[in-house]
């Protein structure tokens, strides 16, 4: 099939597609986990945050 001057291969050009599309989906995976292990190493730190001289501590997390 012609499209445009040029040779059209919707099969070729699907699979192209579910091959970019697998690409970010695996991508975005890996920003997740990262995420997720950024997320778990912040909450197991204590905080550094010091109090303002003269303000109430709160203690709510």
């Amino acid at each position: 099939m012609w499209r445009t001057g040029t040779v059209y291969e919707p099969a070729r050009l699907a699979l192209s597609g579910s091959h970019g599309l697998r690409a970010q989906a695996q991508s975005l995976a890996m920003q997740a986990k990262a995420l997720e292990r950024a997320a778990k190493k912040t909450k197991s730190r204590p905080s550094r945050i010091r109090p303002v001289p003269g303000e109430e501590v709160s203690t709510q997390t």
